[in-house]
């Protein structure tokens, strides 16, 4: 649980980041990576975990590293990358779950900045505060 609220904490910062200058730092990408190795290990040793599930749970994040590079980085791989090394932290459920709950709420938000002419349709929007918060929803409220 310790590992999990350092994750948020990490992805909050990693938030503010991307809200402020639409980049994320590596050394966050490598701290939340750290986090996860360090659950990782934790969970084979307590035999919580297996291997293949702790490699299923980074899926989510390859998936977006790859529509990252399909779609001429129209979504970071930043976003990709921290979604990579977090998901052994978090499961591959709750990873699939908070991906999709990250999209709809995007999308949401997206369609209603461009309603009100706050933002057009070229225009990026930092994806890793909807990550975060979609994550500590379906991790410490569902």
């Amino acid at each position: 649980m310790v590992l999990k609220m350092m994750g948020m904490l990490i992805l909050g910062i990693a938030s503010v980041s991307d809200i402020r200058t639409g980049r994320v730092s590596l050394w966050m990408v490598l701290l939340a990576g750290v986090c996860s190795g360090l659950s990782a290990v934790i969970g084979i040793t307590d035999r919580m975990t297996t291997v293949p599930e702790l490699l299923s749970a980074m899926i989510p994040g390859a998936v977006l590293l790859w529509i990252g590079f399909i779609s001429a980085n129209a979504i970071g791989y930043g976003d990709g990358l921290m979604m990579f090394m977090v998901g052994p932290l978090f499961g591959v459920e709750r990873m699939v779950e908070g991906m999709l709950l990250a999209f709809f709420v995007s999308a949401i938000v997206s369609i209603l900045l461009i309603v009100l002419r706050k933002v057009n349709r070229k225009t990026t929007i930092p994806f890793i505060p909807f990550l975060a918060s979609a994550l500590g929803v379906v991790n410490f409220v569902l």
